[in-house]
């Protein structure tokens, strides 16, 4: 089967903070991002979420995006999720593709589907 995604993914294991306000004043769960690329994210929580809600994560590039919840499946005591990112600011825009153009030219990049 084809992974629909039109963007590289790059292998990531970072924990975050899922909040629902963009200053990160009022966390929902924590979670751990597993591939990240220009416009979306997987990642694992234990937090129960659904199709189409709204979270803001703070990354460790460091980063803040908004992204939207696109799908939830359960594993095992938790979920995998995947997100689009639907806001992020210009530094901060600048700084992903930094960071995903290096990852890619060490082979850090992952474009198989999990």
């Amino acid at each position: 089967m084809r992974d629909p995604r039109k963007q590289s993914r790059v292998a990531l294991e970072q924990p975050v903070i899922l909040c629902t306000d963009w200053q990160g004043h009022h966390p929902k769960a924590g979670a751990n991002v597993l591939d990240l690329s220009k416009n979306g994210l997987g990642f694992e929580t234990e937090a129960e979420l659904k199709r189409g809600d709204l979270l803001f994560l703070k990354l460790n590039l460091p980063i803040t995006v908004a992204c939207q919840v696109r799908s939830v499946k359960a594993r095992g005591e938790g979920y995998r999720c995947g997100a689009r990112i639907e806001k992020i600011g210009l530094l901060d825009k600048l700084k992903l593709n930094r960071f995903l153009k290096a990852q890619q030219k060490t082979g850090g990049a992952n474009n198989a589907s999990r």
